[in-house]
């Protein structure tokens, strides 16, 4: 049957891009669903920080059903970031949000969409998925299909990698995610070697998250990643802005007591979660 590939022009249009995924993955136990208010705060050009630098064209993938109505058979993002292109010049415009029922004819088109609006955007090469950018979910799930993805990372059919690699795709990077059981934890050598850390190097302390400077705190923390991750390949990185929109999601939900900081001489140099 024909596919038809169309912009989101409307609120209706941005509500069936955002409720896809949900019927595309209903009844499988690995998916997890992000919430319907955090995706479309991602998408809000007027909100996210993100669209101060970078743009973004989002396009529905359409088919007439049984009933003679269009139903919704995929959806994509073409993405510029701004960020990416001061800090590597390369031409590189990204896609993202990419989802597509099992059928090679809708991921086609759809592609198709995406690198058209990037072309007519001035980019001359593509990468994805990202959505929108690095430090977001990005990626493409290749393998581990049979367990829920980490925070950040992916999850998607194994066929999507077949659609992407017919379509002309190649990968540019493997990413990996490592889940470590605690039966292999030795958690007392590791506390021993802190101990000598800490002994060979006095000025160095860890304290939790302090909630009373939490938008401080997580500048300081974003300063440390901009810093940490500038050399990592595709790393991008966070505007100020960006930094106090996280701060703003993330304290509702955020455990201080997880949430840990590595100071030299009282300075921060390190985090972890």
């Amino acid at each position: 049957m024909s596919v038809t590939v169309r912009p989101v022009a409307s609120a209706r249009d941005l509500k069936r891009f955002l409720d896809l995924p949900y019927s595309l993955y209903q009844g499988n136990p690995h998916f997890v669903p992000p919430l319907r208010v955090d995706q479309a705060g991602v998408l809000n050009t007027k909100k996210n920080p993100f669209f101060r630098h970078g743009s973004i064209g989002l396009f529905l993938a359409e088919r007439l059903g049984a009933d003679g109505k269009a139903e919704t058979v995929g959806r994509i993002a073409a993405i510029v970031n701004g960020q990416h292109l001061a800090k590597y010049d390369d031409g590189n415009g990204f896609f993202g949000f990419f989802e597509t029922v099992e059928d090679y004819a809708v991921a086609h088109a759809l592609l198709n969409a995406a690198t058209g609006w990037l072309k007519e955007h001035g980019l001359t090469g593509v990468r994805g998925p990202t959505s929108p950018s690095m430090n977001d979910v990005s990626g493409l799930l290749v393998d581990g299909f049979h367990r829920p993805p980490a925070i950040l990372l992916p999850y998607n059919p194994p066929f999507y990698e077949d659609f992407l690699t017919r379509y002309g795709f190649s990968r540019a990077m493997t990413m990996w995610a490592f889940y470590v059981h605690e039966a292999y934890i030795n958690a007392d050598r590791m506390a021993r070697g802190a101990a000598i850390v800490q002994r060979r190097n006095p000025t160095l302390t860890i304290r939790s998250l302090d909630t009373s400077r939490f938008d401080e705190e997580v500048g300081a923390a974003m300063d440390i990643y901009n810093v940490a991750w500038a050399e990592n390949w595709g790393h991008v990185p966070y505007t100020r802005d960006e930094a106090e929109h996280l701060a703003k999601e993330l304290k509702p939900v955020i455990e201080k007591d997880i949430f840990l900081f590595v100071e030299d001489a009282g300075k921060p140099v390190a985090f972890a979660a």
